[in-house]
């Protein structure tokens, strides 16, 4: 992480980060529409196979040797994602067995730990409603503080997936696959999504089984690659057709749940906040399309035609796009510490305060409680595990070379 801080190009792609982890966190806060939140995930994934790919490529041509590149490829991508990981679920699994042994009743996050734990620790927590498909045939929401972990899986995956691509194809060879993968994408999701309708009836269920199945999205892989091997050129129409998607994924992120609810008859809360209404009407049609074109949009603008977007140089932006990772691994936590904190004012009962001055004042609080909690996570524990990382790649490579010279 820290490597990419001198050019201020991935300054830029810090703070598009920032805004991510701010929609992300708000829609947990049911602050947000889903279809935002969504889309957000969607444009971490393309970021991701952007960034990983070029490391891979420089990598690569450094030293063709599988071996070695296999090696330093996992210490880079395990040894940045899961020591913050395993963290969080360290501290969480330590609170609830003492919550447990207080109270001597088992609670949520235990009877959920207990089923799915071993996912956690095998990167496949995104097949856990495939679990539930076969067992049950509906989505079961058991803990709060650990659904949002499918996607560090689901990540995991794809980088996996990029490695066998970038290393074992030609750039000409994964630039003619993107002509048949990305339809071939489109026409198994539409498949999929009508083809789980005879299994269950949950749209709930349904729609997390191709949310978080890396197989029903290796589109997203193609649309990076896409960003690496391909510039984009013609400026004025790149910055129309983003400001045209851009249109339009908002209106389907605002104005769709409003549709929806004026049809399902329920409350717009509920149509824009809950993701069993994402494929309702046929959207599986357009909308993974929509998101994958927007984000390519967006993110070849931004590598191609550098600096041009103002609001990419806030330095706040920039910052919480460097804690947003802790930010979203440690957010069910943060959120329930900002809610207890609340709890708490409400208990008090300020004196002579008002409704909308107590809002306001929840807001900050809990603004303040995710932005210096993630903070003191980046500072104080991310950033020397980084380190540490970064010290044990920097031997392994030493190590090769050297290997490489007595030979």
């Amino acid at each position: 992480m820290s490597s990419f801080k001198t050019n201020n190009y991935f300054q830029q792609l810090d703070a598009l980060r920032g805004i991510l982890s701010i929609i992300v966190f708000t829609t947990h806060l049911k602050l947000c529409s889903i279809y935002l939140a969504y889309a957000s995930m969607h444009i971490f994934f393309i970021l991701s196979t952007f960034l990983v790919s070029k490391s891979l490529l420089s990598d690569k041509r450094k030293d063709n040797c599988p071996d070695y590149n296999t090696k330093l490829f996992l210490l880079k991508r395990i040894g940045r994602i899961a020591p913050v990981y395993f963290l969080y679920l360290l501290i969480l699994l330590a609170a609830n067995i003492l919550i447990s042994f207080l109270s001597k009743e088992s609670n949520s996050f235990l009877t959920d730990f207990k089923q799915f734990g071993w996912m956690h620790f095998c990167f496949i927590y995104n097949f856990r409603e495939l679990i539930q498909l076969f067992s049950m045939q509906h989505y079961e929401l058991i803990s709060l503080m650990t659904p949002h972990l499918w996607s560090v899986s689901f990540e995991v995956q794809l980088y996996f997936m990029i490695f066998i691509f970038i290393f074992f194809f030609k750039k000409e060879t994964i630039i003619r696959l993107t002509y048949f993968i990305i339809p071939f994408i489109i026409l198994l999701r539409i498949g999929a999504y009508f083809l789980l309708q005879h299994y269950t009836s949950d749209q709930h269920l349904i729609v997390y089984l191709i949310q978080r199945n890396p197989i029903f999205h290796i589109d997203i892989i193609f649309y990076g690659f896409i960003l690496v091997f391909v510039p984009l050129k013609n400026e004025k129409l790149i910055r129309y057709l983003l400001i045209s998607t851009t249109i339009l994924l908002f209106s389907i992120g605002f104005i769709f749940p409003y549709l929806t609810g004026k049809i399902q008859g329920i409350t717009y809360a509920d149509a824009i906040h809950q993701d069993k209404y994402i494929y309702a009407y046929h959207s599986i049609f357009y909308l993974d399309n929509l998101i994958n074109i927007f984000t390519f949009l967006l993110v070849g603008y931004m590598i191609n035609f550098r600096g041009r977007i103002n609001l990419f140089n806030n330095k706040l932006l920039v910052r919480l796009g460097e804690y947003s990772y802790p930010t979203y691994i440690f957010q069910m936590l943060l959120i329930g510490i900002g809610y207890t904190a609340i709890g708490i004012l409400i208990i008090i009962k300020i004196p002579k305060i008002s409704t909308v001055l107590f809002y306001i004042l929840s807001g900050v609080l809990m603004w303040n409680i995710a932005y210096y909690g993630s903070r003191f996570i980046h500072r104080k524990l991310e950033l020397p595990l980084l380190r540490q990382k970064d010290n044990l790649i920097a031997w392994y490579e030493t190590e090769h070379k050297q290997l490489n010279s007595d030979l």
